[in-house]
């Protein structure tokens, strides 16, 4: 894998029905060269060492994300509980904030480095600037939700979703979007807004 990330959610690509799962694009386009696409690769975990390796696929950078085309992808996150059991969840359905307003929305995130951490949504800007911490460079993002959840390196990319409850008592869990960044003390995500303006659609069960 080019530079050290978390797999966000898997979508589709509208255009022509092509499954894949979405990383945080400054994975891929911060490294030396500004590739427009790279292989990309997934830890195998049955191996005893971590040294296997599944090739996921070409990436294609589109915005503030990239997509990796797969077939074998289900709409699941990744909870782990207090006690480091992870568990599979179902993605129902597909959330944003109120853009440029105050919110506090209680949720939580899953990235490789610091695992599940929540906190809450504290506002939402449809555009941002970020500098990053690997070229220096501001660079301008859209649908930008700011929270108070804990990150770190390795986070990028990883999932904001909530747990909710519908009118008839059946739990759902409800994705926002993708990490961008952050520390002990705050994160950035992407919504799925801009996800789905590119023409993508994450996948959910129902």
């Amino acid at each position: 894998m080019i530079g050290q990330s978390t797999l966000s959610y898997a979508v589709r690509r509208n255009s022509d029905n092509q499954t894949g799962v979405i990383i945080a694009g400054h994975a891929i386009y911060e490294v030396p060269g500004n590739l427009s696409y790279a292989l990309i690769y997934q830890p195998n975990w049955t191996s005893s060492d971590y040294v296997n390796n599944i090739t996921l696929g070409n990436v294609y950078i589109t915005g503030d994300f990239a997509f990796v085309p797969y077939q074998n992808v289900s709409p699941q996150l990744l909870y782990i509980t207090q006690d480091n059991y992870t568990r599979p969840i179902q993605l129902y359905i597909n959330t944003t904030v109120r853009w440029n307003q105050l919110t506090e929305t209680f949720v939580y995130k899953t990235g490789q480095s610091t695992g599940t951490t929540s906190g809450y949504i504290v506002y939402g800007y449809r555009f941002c600037l970020i500098e990053s911490n690997v070229t220096g460079k501001t660079y301008i993002h859209t649908y930008c939700i700011i929270t108070n959840v804990p990150a770190s390196f390795g986070d990028s990319g990883a999932p904001l979703f909530k747990f909710g409850a519908g009118r008839d008592g059946r739990p759902w869990v409800g994705l926002y979007g993708h990490n961008l960044g952050g520390n002990p003390n705050m994160s950035i995500f992407i919504s799925v807004e801009a996800v789905y303006q590119s023409n993508f659609t994450p996948l959910t069960v129902g």
